[in-house]
């Protein structure tokens, strides 16, 4: 991605500055966007309503869909992006923190993205009884399941997948209407399908400000089996997060305001992943896609670990200025990470 800095300079630049590669976005956008779509969101539901099957989930999206507003969503679907070679930061370089509790949405004036912790198929169990990041995200933004309905009528670019052909496929919704705020602490997981239906209604209650999110869908990587991380996995891992970010980024431009990314315990939950590991990638990733500021909701585990992790990417791996990822590669698969254990929600 760089090396079109680096010739023009004649060696490898201590940093990128966004203002000027207005061109370069532009040309990257076109040559990765598999597909884009703006839909008057009245209309896509009336023309593609959402489809519940279970019945707490059709309370649910009974109570979320109650005076839909207006808006234009707009969708763009990508193609995997591949890796830059050299760690070339951003100015200013991207600003990592971490917060108790779970996705918190805010309005700051920047250009905020939501992760959402897709599914291949894309929002697959949002009418089932799961009941985690993906399905809640989806309960609180209903629009999304009417546009999964859509895209399961189409067979061009525009199809519900967030990975085809062994490829990460980044999806990114922009202006998407949050209607309702769900407190998941007694329906979370297994326990939404078991609750009765006052509960669920005592669980939500409308959305306050603001009214609507942009949303990032990306799969977490699945294990094939190993106990330990091997290259391919963690490369994949890798190549997975930073085209979902990137494509945050050009779908923003022309980029005026900061970039700030909300995520999470990224493939920890149903897919074992490695907390440490795959805070780490998201970190990496981030910082070589240009995102201002990641922001890692951390639920019950220590806020202190994601600054340590960052450290240690420092330290250990060496994740700096000018580095190869290569390089990166290598150190991340030598610190033979273990797979966890799915936590079967």
């Amino acid at each position: 991605m760089f090396k079109w800095i680096q010739k023009l300079l004649g060696q490898t630049p201590t940093f990128v500055s966004f203002a000027d590669q207005r061109e370069r976005l532009e040309t990257e956008r076109s040559n990765h966007r598999l597909a884009s779509e703006s839909l008057d969101a009245i209309e896509l539901l009336r023309t593609y309503p959402p489809k519940p099957e279970h019945a707490k989930k059709k309370l649910l999206f009974d109570i979320a869909l109650v005076d839909h507003p207006n808006a234009t969503v707009t969708i763009d679907r990508y193609e995997e992006i591949g890796l830059p070679e050299v760690f070339v930061p951003y100015s200013p370089s991207t600003k990592v923190t971490a917060t108790k509790g779970y996705f918190q949405y805010v309005d700051s004036g920047d250009e905020h993205c939501y992760m959402n912790f897709a599914h291949h198929d894309l929002f697959n169990g949002y009418g089932h009884f799961m009941f985690a990041q993906d399905e809640i995200q989806v309960a609180e933004h209903p629009i999304l399941a009417s546009i999964r309905e859509l895209m399961l009528t189409r067979d061009d670019g525009f199809r519900p997948l967030t990975v085809e052909n062994g490829q990460s496929t980044p999806i990114v919704f922009r202006s998407v209407p949050r209607t309702v705020s769900i407190d998941t602490r007694h329906i979370y997981g297994a326990r939404f399908a078991r609750s009765d239906d006052e509960l669920i209604r005592e669980s939500v209650q409308p959305a306050e400000k603001p009214a609507s999110s942009n949303i990032l869908a990306i799969e977490a990587p699945i294990s094939s089996g190993n106990r330990i991380y091997t290259r391919p996995e963690i490369e994949k891992a890798l190549r997975t997060a930073f085209s979902g970010f990137r494509a945050f980024i050009l779908s923003t431009a022309p980029i005026d305001k900061p970039t700030v990314l909300h995520t999470g315990n990224w493939g920890c939950g149903a897919y074992g992943g490695n907390r440490k590991l795959m805070i780490s990638i998201q970190i990496i990733a981030a910082s070589l896609a240009g995102i201002s500021k990641i922001v890692f909701y951390c639920g019950a585990d220590s806020t202190d670990s994601i600054a340590e992790f960052e450290s240690q990417l420092k330290s250990r791996l060496g994740f700096r200025p000018g580095v190869k990822l290569s390089k990166v590669l290598d150190r991340l698969v030598a610190a033979a990470f273990p797979w966890g254990t799915p936590d079967g929600n």
